[in-house]
């Protein structure tokens, strides 16, 4: 039976790949031609281009070319196609955990200035670039029973819920940190409103359940086994947050939620 076998300006035309790429990927051993003619001339089979065409998507996903030289697969082997696909979404969310860390930052610093104060540049350098080494998939199940595990999945409506959840503590955690260091007052305006904030977000994280407010309460009571940085955020943060938390329940009559 003969195998089809397609030239580079088939795959160009194809693809709209250019042919200087297609030989590089040749070169390289990423995507090496199944044949050559007497004149050197590349040809290619239904395999090559079913990989090429995961290339150009591992590419597309940010994968370096090395990257996906050591994960390409071949058609048959699914399972390790969405183990790919499992590691390249892990590390987008690591790549997305890190703007948020710095728009949190940026936002901080844009309060303060609009109050007349000097944002902490020294505390930025020192503490706040740190954070990008934490991010939500450092909290790994080791930090949880299977039984609080089962409760944050009953709870949050899946991966993208959990990581809201995540994005705003650590957030308002960032805000808390920066203004405590510029020395905001607890009643300022800026820090009420962050206590607001805090509290929908414990309403948002609990939902009102006692068993998943005892847990969050068991984990932050836990701090010597947290990833470094998040313990380091929060050891800046939480006594500020505290203060700003007890006055805007003392001034809108509401109990403290812990």
């Amino acid at each position: 039976m003969n195998i089809k076998e397609y030239s580079i300006g088939d795959l160009v035309n194809a693809t709209g790949i250019t042919v200087r790429t297609l030989q590089h990927y040749d070169n390289i051993g990423l995507l090496p031609a199944s044949e050559r003619d007497e004149n050197g001339r590349r040809y290619y089979t239904e395999g090559d281009i079913m990989k090429l065409e995961q290339i150009i998507f591992y590419k597309s996903l940010g994968f370096t070319l090395k990257e996906i030289q050591q994960r390409l697969v071949n058609e048959t082997e699914l399972k390790k196609m969405d183990e790919l696909l499992d590691y390249q979404e892990t590390t987008l969310y690591t790549q997305i955990e890190a703007r948020y860390t710095s728009l949190s930052a940026i936002e901080a610093f844009r309060d303060i200035i609009a109050l007349g104060k000097i944002p902490p540049w020294s505390f930025l350098a020192s503490f706040i670039s740190k954070l990008n080494d934490s991010d939500f998939l450092s909290w790994g199940g080791s930090y949880f029973s299977e039984e609080e595990m089962r409760k944050f999945e009953e709870h949050f409506n899946g991966l993208e819920d959990a990581l809201a959840f995540y994005h705003t503590w650590k957030s308002l955690s960032i805000k808390a940190a920066i203004y405590n260091e510029s020395e905001i007052s607890s009643d300022e305006e800026i820090a009420q409103e962050l206590a607001k904030q805090w509290l929908q977000m414990v309403e948002y994280a609990t939902g009102g359940d006692e068993e998943l407010r005892q847990i969050y309460i068991k984990v932050d009571g836990s701090r010597e086994v947290w990833p470094d940085e998040s313990r380091r955020l929060m050891d800046a943060a939480d006594g500020y947050i505290s203060d700003c938390v007890r006055l805007y329940c003392v001034e809108n009559n509401l109990g403290l939620p812990w």
